[in-house]
């Protein structure tokens, strides 16, 4: 199967504030969807497609997550931690796996989960000759009032009622290149858009794939997740 010898790492040792109060009692990969957690469904999407490696790196509350799977047998022998000893960003732990991954390797958010092709995805980021690969959608915000233009002198020029804006937004996923981890300080609190902008400075290439609106589903925030919860009771 298509990613059977691709590494996945989940970035899992955020707090999750955006879904207080529920990540006081456990942490994010943790929370139910349906009949399983949210980090199993994200496995789960990825194991479709023949993924037999995973690496989680871990912060808060990592014993609970370590704890959990450790109850899973036929998922815990897949799964590799790299524990952050105080909070290290997104991707500022991913340097902890110098020397344990060599090719091109799927980097995921524990809060979002995927329904498309990820053999498509691959072969565009090996094609396109990528260092990175951001995976976008398209996003709409409705501004539910009337936006305003003055000019300098604070004079109306004109009212749009209610308008709809729509902008490309990164989904939380994306292909790297492991050369990508030599560039990665060593214990620095380090964000994507921090690393991109290392990336840049060094000329890697940046590329994007766009998937549908559909084709994904962010339940790291609380109004989401319910939603989600709702979807799934029907």
């Amino acid at each position: 199967k298509s990613l059977s010898k691709t590494n996945i790492v989940v970035m899992a040792g955020g707090k999750g504030q955006r879904l207080d109060p529920i990540t006081r009692i456990f942490p994010k990969p943790l929370i139910p969807i349906k009949d399983k957690t949210a980090i199993e469904n994200i496995l789960d999407s990825f194991m479709n497609y023949g993924a037999k490696k995973f690496f989680f790196t871990l912060n808060f509350k990592s014993d609970l997550i370590k704890a959990y799977f450790n109850n899973k047998p036929k998922i815990r022998n897949k799964i590799n931690y790299i524990n952050e000893h105080k909070p290290l960003g997104t991707v500022g732990g991913l340097e902890k796996l110098k020397g344990k991954i060599s090719k091109n390797f799927i980097l995921s958010n524990c809060d979002v989960i995927f329904d498309f092709n990820y053999e498509n995805l691959m072969k565009y980021h090996t094609r396109s000759k990528n260092d990175l690969t951001l995976v976008i959608s398209n996003q709409s915000t409705l501004i539910s009032y009337g936006v305003c233009e003055i000019n300098k002198e604070n004079e109306l020029i004109k009212i749009i009622e209610k308008p709809k804006y729509n902008y490309l937004i990164t989904t939380g996923l994306y292909v790297l290149n492991s050369r990508i981890l030599k560039v990665i300080p060593k214990n620095k609190f380090l964000n994507m858009n921090n690393l991109i902008e290392i990336l840049k400075k060094n000329n890697f290439k940046i590329g994007t794939y766009k998937i549908g609106q559909k084709s994904w589903y962010d339940i790291g925030q609380l109004h989401e997740y319910k939603k989600k919860l709702e979807l799934l009771s029907v």
